[in-house]
């Protein structure tokens, strides 16, 4: 059974963007318990910095949703920051989901791109 702590540590990420499809290193190294069972994290790549909350949903998944905001360079979208939804995977070494630029919903048919990792 997977816990949010399954989420701290380093991952190697590919996400899709509309330039192309891209590899990262992600560090996720802050987790606090917040009132409900919830958590807050944040982590760091190479260009970026992710924030969320992290819950556990139906199903039995920790789920991450939060943004992200883009640090060096050009983001090579419309906004320098956006939303993020990515789920733990059971086996806690893998997680998937979508991001979006600006306040898109990357939950929505057609407005969001993929984002995948695997813990190293």
């Amino acid at each position: 059974m997977s816990t949010a702590e399954d989420w701290l540590g380093a991952w190697d990420t590919s996400w899709e963007s509309p330039t192309g499809r891209y590899h990262d290193k992600l560090q996720i190294d802050h987790l606090t318990l917040l009132p409900g069972q919830t958590y807050e994290i944040s982590g760091r790549g190479e260009k970026y910095t992710i924030h969320g909350e992290v819950s556990f949903v139906l199903g039995g998944n920790w789920t991450i949703q939060g943004g992200w905001d883009h640090v060096i360079g050009s983001s090579g979208g419309k906004c320098p920051f956006g939303k993020l939804s990515l789920t733990l995977a059971s086996d806690s070494k893998n997680f998937v989901g979508k991001w979006s630029y600006c306040s898109d919903s990357p939950w929505k048919t057609g407005e969001g791109w993929s984002w995948s990792g695997r813990k190293v």
